[in-house]
């Protein structure tokens, strides 16, 4: 059992170099600086983590609606050709940003990038967007 648990951990530590090195590094500047452990939350806005982890939340659940997909075959009908696409991409983004922070306008405007890459099939020749966009 212990040698279970000891090969694990050493996987971990070999898949996880850079994870395991930033850990112990912070660990040291923490102790050589000589911050109080217990400081390190007063550190954090938690305001601002609990606004955007909401904003995250209603997104995904906007998402698994299936509004995203439905918004992703709208565009792909009204939208001809590919530098219409990009310049109403650029627009939205522009929209989004205007109204909320950029942190904020990154979720939506993502998961709808996305949605648009699925329901677009791409030409496997060309490497275009299929040919009814054009």
């Amino acid at each position: 059992m212990v040698n279970k648990l000891l090969r694990k951990t050493t996987l971990f530590f070999k898949n996880n170099i850079f994870l395991v090195s930033l850990i112990v590094i912070s660990i040291g500047l923490a102790t050589y600086l000589g911050q109080p452990f217990g400081k390190f939350s007063s550190f954090v806005d938690w305001n601002t983590i609990i606004t955007l982890s909401s904003l995250l939340l209603i997104t995904m659940g906007i998402k698994e609606s299936g509004f995203f997909f439905l918004l992703a075959y709208r565009i792909s009908v009204h939208i001809k050709n590919e530098r219409l696409l990009a310049l109403f991409l650029i627009f939205i983004s522009a929209i989004l940003s205007m109204f909320l922070t950029n942190d904020s306008a990154k979720p939506p405007y993502l998961i709808l990038i996305f949605s648009l890459i699925l329901k677009i099939p791409v030409n496997k020749k060309s490497r275009t967007l299929r040919p009814a966009l054009t």
